[in-house]
């Protein structure tokens, strides 16, 4: 974000405990019923965000019965290792964390973006989940067992769906993160789970084979193994 550019309420009060504090009711009745099995609403999971990142949930946020069914598919034990590439707010991560026995972490450009997820994570005890800030290019994925994208570099070809300036349109910087993604992914252990809601931008290396293809109401869940 550029000196002097205006934050918007929830990015300058971040830090502060009263920022997660105040959710308690909505985050322990998302708590129980997970914990039932029940069904849990989108209108429900996103009451613990403030209004700013719950009125542009549809768009960015991955809905509830896609991160369950995802996790779902991603994770063979309570040893798997799944990293979310754009984490976002940390939706995902935290719907596998409380739906799984799993470690899932997030990683994201956005500071404020994964300082929120951090400092909600740790506010409300989520079990099992960390958040990171830096270039996914910069990672090991050797770490992780599995991954979750969901079309994340969308924002850097399509100036209309941006969620704020802080990421700016630029082609090249899109085709260099799918580029980067498929090296990653040709490296990773044969058996490597990958799943992704709407794409992640680019084809799959010829190792991947598709082993799961689930309609949800507002895309496409694709499961790829690593095959050789």
């Amino acid at each position: 974000m550029s000196r002097g550019q205006k934050r918007s309420s929830w990015e300058t009060d971040l830090g502060q405990p009263r920022f997660v504090q105040g959710r308690d009711h909505q985050v322990r009745e998302v708590r129980e019923l997970f914990e039932t099995s029940a069904r849990v609403r989108d209108s429900v999971f996103d009451q613990i965000y403030p209004e700013e990142l719950r009125s542009i949930s549809k768009m960015h946020w991955t809905p509830v019965d896609v991160a369950l069914r995802a996790a779902e598919l991603l994770v063979v034990d309570q040893h798997t290792r799944v990293l979310d590439v754009g984490s976002g707010v940390g939706k995902f991560c935290m719907i596998g964390a409380l739906s799984t026995a799993a470690q899932f972490t997030g990683v994201d450009v956005r500071e404020h973006f994964v300082k929120f997820s951090r400092h909600f994570a740790i506010h409300y005890k989520i079990p099992r989940v960390k958040y990171v800030h830096s270039d996914m290019g910069r990672m090991d994925w050797s770490e992780y067992d599995s991954f979750y994208l969901f079309n994340p570099f969308c924002e850097v070809a399509v100036a209309s769906i941006n969620i704020d300036e802080s990421l700016q349109v630029n082609e090249a910087l899109h085709d260099r993160y799918v580029e980067q993604v498929k090296e990653k992914l040709i490296h990773a252990r044969v058996g490597t789970r990958v799943a992704t809601y709407h794409g992640f931008g680019g084809q799959f290396p010829d190792s991947y084979r598709l082993i799961h293809d689930e309609a949800f109401a507002h895309g496409s869940l694709e499961i790829w193994e690593k095959k050789a």
